[in-house]
């Protein structure tokens, strides 16, 4: 009675682990089957690469991840302001100078290029200008001498301020250049964000490890490992 006691337990221990081994190879199954699911509709890592480098933050999005789309097309807005702002101030500068010559030095605003309104500010008149120029041997530099190319600055002071206006118009110009090299990096970095994200929505359980035990049919256990990768 005892023995046939014993062998009912065995074979209920046994059967117990031949179904945990065979839920855990289903398991097992099961995984590698959404594994090969999700390798297979993974987002696209160029797809991914092309949407970030055209608009920053929609590969992100493509991806399947807001944050980081968020923030890069935040960056892209505000450098945008930004580059918008120094090229508003840039112009308003810029008519500012004109404007200015024109009301004290008596400049001729038509046909004028910007190496004019550079060289007016540095000297009182054209006749000023040209006799520099002359003595420079630089024959190139100088202008007709008609009413036309003329500038007479009223004073030192106004010569000075004009200098002045023209330089931070420069400087605004200079600076919106600069945030455009921004704006090229941020669609480059977005770019290489969207493929990091794109590989690794492929890859859902990444450093994964599982751990399992069953019965083989001669008897004894095994211990099973299993690593997602």
């Amino acid at each position: 009675m005892t023995k046939r006691i014993l062998f009912i337990l065995l074979t209920i221990a046994l059967t117990a682990q031949k179904v945990q081994a065979q839920g855990f190879r289903s398991e097992l199954v099961d995984q590698q089957e959404k594994s090969s699911t999700l390798k297979g509709t993974s987002p696209s890592q160029a797809k991914a690469f092309l949407l970030s480098f055209v608009l920053p933050g929609a590969g992100e999005y493509y991806a399947g991840s807001k944050t980081m789309a968020t923030v890069f097309a935040s960056t892209e807005l505000a450098l945008w302001t930004t580059f918008a702002s120094f090229r508003i101030y840039g112009n308003w500068k810029r008519n500012d100078y004109h404007l200015y010559a024109v009301a004290h030095a008596g400049v001729e605003l038509s046909g004028k290029n910007d190496q004019y309104f550079v060289d007016i500010e540095d000297y009182m008149s054209l006749v000023a200008f040209n006799d520099a120029k002359l003595q420079q041997r630089n024959l190139g530099a100088v202008y007709p001498e008609t009413e036309y190319w003329d500038w007479n600055w009223d004073n030192e002071t106004s010569r000075e301020a004009y200098e002045k206006m023209r330089i931070s118009s420069d400087q605004a110009f200079n600076r919106s250049m600069i945030v455009v090299a921004a704006i090229v990096l941020n669609h480059i970095t977005s770019g290489i964000d969207a493929v990091r994200l794109a590989r690794k929505a492929g890859k859902p359980d990444e450093n994964r490890t599982r751990i399992g035990f069953f019965g083989l049919p001669e008897g004894g256990m095994v211990v099973a490992l299993s690593k997602s990768w």
